[in-house]
């Protein structure tokens, strides 16, 4: 599998909904160190397999 992952804060909804509307998958979840606090983080997911790459696409006559 081919694919790029970002992160956010779970709490972060609006970002949330628009990697969502964009295609990305809840990948997984977990918490990150910050200051004196723990915040929760989600990743998103994006799959890349079957997408065309530059140069590999033929023209169309």
């Amino acid at each position: 599998m081919t694919g790029k992952r970002l992160w956010c804060l779970k709490e972060n909804h609006e970002a949330r909904k628009f990697y969502e509307k964009m295609g990305g998958e809840v990948y997984k979840t977990g918490t990150h160190p910050w200051g004196n606090r723990d915040y929760e983080i989600i990743s998103y997911l994006y799959r890349l397999d079957g997408l065309e790459t530059p140069g590999t696409r033929q023209a169309r006559r």
